[in-house]
């Protein structure tokens, strides 16, 4: 589906080493800030689902707890978005996160079509916490905070495709909860929209021969989008929403799309380029506590490739490990 969707080079992501940049603080020796629900936890390890009122609709939601959870212990969380009409790069970090010890809950569907679209009347993202996707994120993060030991220094969001733009979203709205986000296949700069406290580290990774959400900027033909996304009873099919999809969401190629975030960001708006596996590994020098890096492999529109022998989830998890919340 389409997507709405000094030099500082994180060589913690290049080696996977614990520590991050050069000249920075060792992330691993920040503080836990334990979520109330610490010492006194009772939910088990294993796969769980559960259901939240918003906006007058359930939500669903799968949860991975971690063999590791004791109740005493704080653990990060990882928020997965879903990709149009798929499910399995959500599976892929309620997986991972059993295997590495965090926690992981992922979403079933989008109060619309799209995350974080969710009046299709008004042509484009509703940064607001009224949006039923952010107040379902916003909400969940209190919930599972009150049920497991989570450590509120470390909670994330990641997503595929549609998915990828959503966690851009919640990069922007929830800043004050949110450590680092993760978009995979979906680029696109909110400009002056993102008026955040505090810049959001991000990792973008997206394939070079992606057409869906196009790594060189452009948009698909609109026959394409409407039989293939907007489909003959969709919600927002000829809708304003719709039109605005086809006609301005990706512009800009996926590296000019992260150097306008870098520049907003206080970065420098040139990134050093280095090859990583099969990959190029974007990074661009930024102030301390800020990072915007973007992998692009040399895949499709696609949430499985394999980068430097990592898979997506693992890349994504060793860049959030390097990037707590600051103290």
């Amino acid at each position: 589906m389409r997507t709405i969707c000094a030099t500082i080079i994180s060589f913690a992501l290049l080696s996977g080493s614990a520590l991050s940049a050069a000249g920075q603080s060792d992330p691993l020796a920040r503080p836990a800030i334990p979520s109330a629900a610490c010492g006194s936890s009772t939910i088990e390890p294993g796969q769980h689902s559960g259901t939240m009122e918003i906006a007058g609709v359930d939500r669903i939601w799968e949860l991975a707890v971690p063999p590791i959870h004791d109740g005493q212990t704080p653990l990060p969380l990882v928020v997965a978005l879903h990709g149009g009409g798929e499910f399995s790069s959500s599976e892929r970090v309620l997986a991972l996160a059993e295997e590495e010890g965090f926690v992981a809950v992922a979403p079933r569907d989008a109060y619309q079509d799209f995350w974080m679209m969710w009046d299709p009347q008004l042509p484009g993202y509703d940064l607001s916490l009224d949006n039923p996707d952010i107040a379902l994120v916003d909400a969940l993060i209190d919930q599972l905070g009150e049920e497991l030991c989570l450590d509120l220094a470390r909670v994330y969001a990641t997503g595929f495709c549609v998915g990828g733009g959503g966690a851009l979203v919640l990069g922007c709205v929830l800043d004050e909860r949110l450590a680092a986000v993760a978009p995979v296949s979906s680029a696109v700069d909110l400009g002056e929209t993102c008026n955040t406290e505090r810049p959001v580290p991000v990792l973008a990774v997206h394939g070079s021969g992606d057409t869906t959400a196009p790594f060189e900027g452009g948009v698909a033909p609109a026959d394409w989008f409407l039989d293939t996304v907007l489909k003959d009873g969709s919600r927002v099919r000829d809708s304003a929403w719709g039109r605005w999809m086809m006609t301005t969401l990706v512009p800009m190629s996926t590296p000019d799309d992260f150097t306008a975030i870098a520049v907003r960001y206080g970065c420098q708006p040139e990134a050093v380029v280095e090859p990583l596996g099969n990959a190029e590994h974007y990074a661009w020098a930024c102030p301390e506590g800020v990072a915007v890096e973007l992998v692009a492999h040399d895949g499709e529109h696609s949430w499985n490739s394999d980068t430097d022998g990592r898979t997506t989830e693992q890349l994504i998890w060793d860049f959030f490990e390097q990037h707590p919340m600051p103290e």
